[in-house]
């Protein structure tokens, strides 16, 4: 019984977790757009309290010119508890905010947004291997693959999360029916620092961040 008891626990442990986690990834998100909205003496950033159920989103940025607030931005937030070595990792939390909508949004019901939150890389970057070859990343999401070879590390390309991402979007690689009713995407590290963003401009997605 004292060893099997702690076994039957884990999995809620385990959930217990992973909802501590999400929730501190909706409190920097929060923070990064609360800071955002200073500028603007109108605007405030606050938790959604959940109205709208399946559909809401957890975060709403709000506009108050005196009366009742409109919302201007509705943000869905996803955190992915390992360091995303390529862009297809993201396509669970870019996906994650297309689940909330139903169809195309009402007026006045603000943009539709997923915010994906992914661990910082810190100033030493990081490093993967791939074979006979190793992706390195900085701390904005670029990134490097060298051949490694007895002589040092050969470059044989770099890129960024962010333009591979925005590829995967204009090229149809990031799959769910309402992604068309997406906005926009975001991703920050847990340390607030954006990434990217993308936005949707019709059908095309381009970089603004």
């Amino acid at each position: 019984m004292s060893e099997t008891a702690p076994r039957a626990r884990n999995p809620n442990v385990a959930i217990a977790q992973a909802q501590v986690l999400d929730k501190a990834a909706e409190i920097v998100e929060l923070k990064r757009l609360a800071d955002e909205a200073l500028a603007d003496p109108e605007l405030r950033a606050r938790f959604n309290a959940g109205a709208g159920g399946a559909t809401s989103f957890d975060i709403h940025i709000e506009r108050n010119r005196g009366g009742a607030p409109s919302t201007e931005r509705r943000v869905e937030v996803f955190y992915l508890q390992t360091f995303p070595t390529n862009s297809r990792a993201l396509h669970p939390g870019v996906v994650h905010g297309a689940q909330k909508l139903t169809g195309p949004p009402a007026p006045g019901a603000g943009t539709a947004e997923s915010t994906v939150v992914i661990p910082a890389t810190g100033p030493g970057g990081r490093t993967f291997p791939m074979g006979p070859n190793q992706r390195v990343f900085d701390s904005r999401g670029n990134y490097r693959v060298e051949q490694v070879t007895p002589a040092g590390p050969v470059v044989r390309y770099s890129s960024s999360l962010g333009a591979d991402l925005l590829s995967d979007l204009n090229s149809g690689a990031v799959t769910h029916p309402n992604l068309r009713y997406l906005d926009a995407v975001n991703v920050v590290d847990d340390g607030g620092q954006v990434i990217c963003r993308l936005e949707r401009h019709g059908t095309v997605w381009v970089r603004t961040a």
